[in-house]
């Protein structure tokens, strides 16, 4: 049960309570003022295409109106390299440099993946993120990347071999479920904004487990067949992991919030639903301090399955960031929809919370979102892990 609703302070007026010891203190009422203290945590807007956000007083409730979608849509964030950077960079021993290019051969959002090599020794490294795999049904699966790359001996000649793909990685297990990719040989070569490569694979669906998390890594291959010795930068322009419903679908995040200070427990707990025809939803939070994620509120063909999240510590992130994120998966019926009534809560202590409410609706419109889990328009670097938890599995990639 709900313990008790904490209020938002005022400041005290100290004259108003007695004062302990001899010591007495003097107010000029003319001095005085009263001003509430700033919610502590607070929602935002993600600005995500398919998202309809309205924020309420002191931004401390919120009405989301999703439009939901049965067209190919990419399940990765920021894809394009122009928005919040949810990508790890994993080096090498050679390809040790990861940065964003605002502009670079004729595009826009680029992210440059390089090193040299005096020795020309073979190397690999990665990029990834962490994905959800949707837990509807899924149709197709197609890996698209646009990539140049560019190489340059270090002496007179170089004949270089590089290789480009992707990998995906159960969360749970740290092992490789699927995987692909191409293999090219190429002499020196210089990008510019006419030779820019298109890749499709198609990818292996009934390899993931509907509901599972996984890491999803871009792979990048260096050898040198001649020479002695080379620069080399991988150049990504866009990437996408695509995916086709069969039924009108959303999977992406629909609110942010952030800590001003202090650490606070958070959850979400659902008050009530209504739906029209049979619908699914999957509600978690995320943590971006750590990357980690909440047990999910859920509810599977009308049924409620799980009536809340579980539990995440939330705290101050750095200007630009933002400490939590509420993810959304969610299918419906064609001309469908389904709404829910919930609390976001804060724990303050042991047993004072903070109930801020929010109403999400998820809806089968005429005219649909082609990528409803688009990015803001920012750019941020990437962060480095040389020891991911599935480092042993990407020794045996050759």
């Amino acid at each position: 049960m709900l313990a008790r609703i904490l209020l938002i302070p005022f400041i005290i007026l100290l004259f108003l309570f007695p004062l302990a010891g001899s010591s007495v203190f003097n107010y000029s009422p003319g001095d005085l003022n009263v001003s509430p203290i700033p919610p502590p945590v607070v929602f935002y807007d993600p600005n995500v295409p398919g998202v309809s956000v309205t924020l309420g007083p002191n931004s401390t409730s919120a009405n989301v109106l999703v439009k939901a979608s049965n067209a190919p849509y990419d399940i990765l964030v920021n894809g394009e390299f122009n928005g919040p950077n949810p990508w790890i960079f994993i080096p090498g021993t050679v390809l040790t440099s990861a940065v964003v290019a605002p502009v670079y051969a004729g595009r826009v959002g680029v992210a440059r993946i390089s090193g040299t090599s005096p020795l020309g020794s073979n190397d690999i490294a990665f990029l990834y993120q962490t994905i959800t795999w949707p837990s509807f049904p899924i149709l197709s699966g197609l890996f698209e990347i646009e990539f140049c790359v560019d190489v340059a001996p270090l002496g007179f000649f170089g004949l270089y071999q590089y290789g480009i793909g992707y990998v995906i990685i159960d969360a749970a297990t740290n092992l490789i479920v699927t995987q692909g990719g191409i293999t090219n040989v190429v002499v020196n070569n210089v990008c510019t904004s006419l030779n820019w490569n298109t890749l499709s694979l198609g990818v292996n669906i009934g390899a993931m487990v509907p509901g599972n998390q996984y890491y999803f890594a871009l792979q990048f291959r260096i050898r040198e067949i001649f020479g002695s010795g080379y620069s080399v930068s991988f150049n990504v322009d866009n990437v996408s992991l695509i995916l086709t419903p069969n039924q009108p679908v959303f999977q992406g995040i629909v609110l942010y919030a952030n800590v001003s200070s202090g650490v606070y427990n958070s959850s979400l707990s659902l008050v009530s639903f209504s739906s029209v025809g049979v619908s699914d939803l999957n509600i978690t939070l995320k943590n971006n301090t750590v990357a980690q994620y909440s047990s999910p509120l859920s509810i599977d063909n009308n049924v409620v399955v799980s009536s809340a999240t579980s539990e995440l510590i939330i705290t101050p992130v750095p200007p630009g960031y933002y400490s939590l994120e509420i993810h959304l998966s969610s299918i419906v019926d064609i001309g469908g929809s389904i709404s829910s009534t919930l609390y976001f809560i804060y724990r303050v202590n042991q047993g004072v919370y903070v109930y801020y409410p929010v109403n999400i609706t998820v809806v089968d419109p005429p005219n649909r979102p082609l990528n409803p889990s688009a990015p803001p328009d920012r750019v941020y670097e990437f962060v480095v892990d040389p020891d991911p938890p599935f480092i042993d599995a990407l020794a045996d990639i050759n």
